[in-house]
């Protein structure tokens, strides 16, 4: 964070890591045992080092200093150390001095510079030892962009597939299974007519079929089905009025939402949508139809898969829900 490009990030860093020096006195000695003055002398010697980030080295260095930290190790610094002392450049006077206090600290304590030809050797073995791990980890880095700009790509791929296999609004085939009974179906339509007695219309659990004769309000369908007759919704033996009743010629819609929770089933009647529904159904439904007279009949005009749904907030909606 110290070495941090940005300026906000390498001031939180010097912060704390000064406070932490100040206060707690075996952080100067961890911070030289684990070798920050080596990487620090790598880092004001690297050519593209941010100012800011130089400035905030020496600012760490010396509270090293102030604090009690072991100088002997310091020798190392003075060749960029003099370098700093030396620039012209106003812009960078915070540098300058502060490595002029710096060298004027170090001298008063009697370390003037690498002693011997051994410690300069040493010096080097460990700048070319960090410049080799900088290598490394920016290596790394390189490699883990490429690993990760590869799983972006898979991500974008797989958002892909699964957008495309998402079902499309619009026109479902209508497959319908009638049980055996009292009725007659028109060639090439969905128009049944019944030869024998009552009707509903609603929504069962998938997989559930009453035969001829049955009712869909009789158990054991009753529990594992609803449906709308005469203004009422009925489910599991409870009747709740609030709809309006089905006259000749109606159209009559039935909206599902699978993906609401819970999950509803609402009524239309020529267009119209209808308070009382009914929340809570099963994941998996199917729609169905009774008759209720002799003679009557039923057209199926559509199964269709919408976008978004077309339900309405209504003041006077009345819920009922799947038991």
């Amino acid at each position: 964070m110290l070495k941090s490009k940005g300026k906000d990030q390498s001031k939180a860093a010097l912060e704390a890591l000064s406070k932490l020096i100040r206060n707690l006195q075996k952080t100067a000695q961890t911070l030289i045992r684990n070798g920050f003055i080596q990487m620090a002398t790598f880092a004001l010697m690297e050519e593209g080092t941010p100012e800011h980030v130089q400035t905030n080295l020496l600012i760490i260095i010396l509270d090293l200093i102030i604090n009690g930290a072991d100088v002997s190790v310091m020798g190392g610094l003075f060749t960029v150390l003099e370098k700093f002392s030396q620039e012209k450049d106003v812009k960078k006077q915070e540098i300058t001095m502060k490595a002029k206090m710096i060298v004027a600290l170090l001298a008063g304590q009697g370390i003037t510079g690498l002693s011997s030809q051994n410690e300069i050797q040493q010096l080097k073995r460990e700048i070319d030892e960090y410049k080799k791990k900088n290598s490394e980890f920016e290596l790394k880095d390189q490699e883990e962009k490429k690993e990760n700009d590869k799983l972006k790509r898979k991500i974008i791929d797989l958002e892909h597939q699964l957008e495309e296999s998402k079902s499309k609004p619009g026109d479902i085939p209508i497959s319908i299974n009638v049980p055996s009974g009292n009725y007659t179906k028109k060639e090439q339509e969905y128009t049944y007519t019944s030869t024998s007695e009552f009707s509903d219309f609603g929504v069962m659990k998938a997989g559930l079929s009453i035969p001829f004769g049955s009712r869909s309000y009789e158990q054991p369908y009753g529990k594992d089905s609803m449906f709308f007759y005469c203004g009422y919704v009925y489910q599991n033996t409870k009747f709740t009025l609030g709809n309006q009743a089905f006259k000749d010629n109606d159209t009559a819609v039935i909206e599902i939402n699978l993906l609401s929770v819970p999950r509803t089933s609402h009524l239309f009647i020529n267009g119209v949508q209808q308070p009382a529904y009914i929340s809570g159904i099963p994941e998996s439904v199917q729609y169905f139809f009774l008759f209720q007279s002799q003679g009557a009949s039923i057209t199926v005009l559509s199964l269709k898969r919408l976008s978004t749904p077309t339900i309405v907030n209504m003041s006077n909606t009345k819920e009922v829900k799947w038991e």
